[in-house]
């Protein structure tokens, strides 16, 4: 039996004294006995019980029912009324209160037991019900402020393609052919951001799909973070910054290949976008007990506070332009987490404005 906290509250001392003996030797904890309304409201400064067994004819400034009702709406504790009641009114009064029981007097032991035991029962299983309701309408509402967001990087590549198309359609023959193809240009890069976009959407979605399961395997992450290197080279090149992969050969790690070769990707244009030209970004791994932690460090602009505390949570606008101008969504380090949780690791990032970020990847070794 769980050591529950009860109040009684009941201005016939002699009733109360004889409930608090019964209920005590079943192995309950009465806090106190209030005989008035002012006692009562004063237990609630110091100690707030985990059950109220409640009188209703309190012969007091308010009875138990209205007592009841307006401890329901400060603390929102059980209710178990033990009394006897006068009629239909108060029958209507007593339901708004939504008690868990209601034991006439004279009380039949087993009766309240039971009583008892099935109210710390269901409350604990409300409570649950409220928390998660509350966790879903958190979520669904990140999750609209987040497509909102999305909406909205849509919206400019499409905009940017519908534009320069009708130039390009309503002036072909006015044109020469430097600006068609200074025209032609944009449209192609409008079109792969979109096309970029939709495919973090995709992936994203796909990470949020219950049926999504990760074909976890054991492979070489240096192998990986090798192949991800090679693939983001032009990139690197370009800014002239030197990618470092000092990962040991055979680190063996257990995991989706493609899930974690898209989260380390990710992760080093990230570090290309915001470092500095003629710079390095240093890999590095160890191991922590059943993990391998991998390391990505670069030594750009780094991130401050304020964004660094909302990086991985959906529904947060966090992108901001690389030190090349480089434009992005925000969405690639959500997906990241995403594909990280479902593969049992963990993913966080230390930072210093000016002096770079590193990321941390905790992947299981098993």
């Amino acid at each position: 039996m769980e050591n529950k906290n009860i109040l009684i509250i009941d201005d016939e001392p002699i009733n109360s004294q004889e409930l608090k003996m019964r209920l005590t030797k079943n192995g309950y904890n009465i806090i106190g006995i209030a005989t008035t309304v002012k006692q009562a409201c004063a237990f609630f400064t110091n100690n707030i019980p985990d059950l109220i067994l409640m009188d209703i004819d309190l012969r007091d400034e308010i009875d138990g029912i209205e007592l009841a009702s307006q401890i329901k709406q400060k603390y929102d504790i059980p209710v178990i009324y033990v009394s006897g009641i006068s009629g239909d009114e108060d029958i209507e009064r007593l339901k708004k209160t939504e008690p868990y029981a209601f034991i006439s007097k004279p009380i039949n032991k087993t009766e309240l037991k039971i009583a008892i035991e099935i109210t710390f029962y269901k409350n604990k299983i409300d409570k649950r019900l409220k928390r998660e309701k509350e966790l879903l309408e958190e979520e669904n509402a990140k999750k609209e402020k987040f497509f909102s967001v999305i909406s909205h990087d849509l919206k400019n590549p499409v905009s940017a393609i519908i534009s320069f198309s009708d130039l390009l359609i309503e002036n072909y023959d006015n044109y020469d052919d430097k600006k068609r193809k200074y025209l032609l240009n944009y449209l192609n890069e409008s079109s792969n951001r979109l096309d970029n976009l939709m495919d973090k959407i995709i992936k994203w979605i796909k990470a949020q799909r219950m049926s999504f399961i990760p074909e976890k395997e054991k492979f070489d992450i240096k192998e990986v973070i090798e192949t991800s290197i090679n693939i983001t080279k032009i990139k690197a090149s370009n800014k002239k910054i030197k990618i470092n992969n000092n990962v040991k050969d055979n680190t063996i790690v257990f995991a989706d290949k493609n899930n974690i070769e898209l989260v380390v990707r990710n992760i080093i244009l990230n570090g290309i976008k915001f470092s500095n030209s003629n710079s390095n970004i240093e890999i590095n791994s160890s191991v922590l007990d059943n993990y391998i932690q991998i390391s990505i460090t670069d030594f750009g602009i780094g991130i401050s506070k304020y964004t660094l505390n909302k990086l991985f949570m959906i529904g947060e606008q966090t992108t901001a332009e690389g030190t090349a101008g480089e434009i992005g969504t925000g969405l690639s380090l959500i997906i990241c987490k995403e594909y990280i949780v479902k593969n049992g690791g963990e993913i966080w990032v230390e930072s210093t404005v000016n002096k770079g970020s590193t990321f941390y990847l905790k992947i299981p070794k098993s």
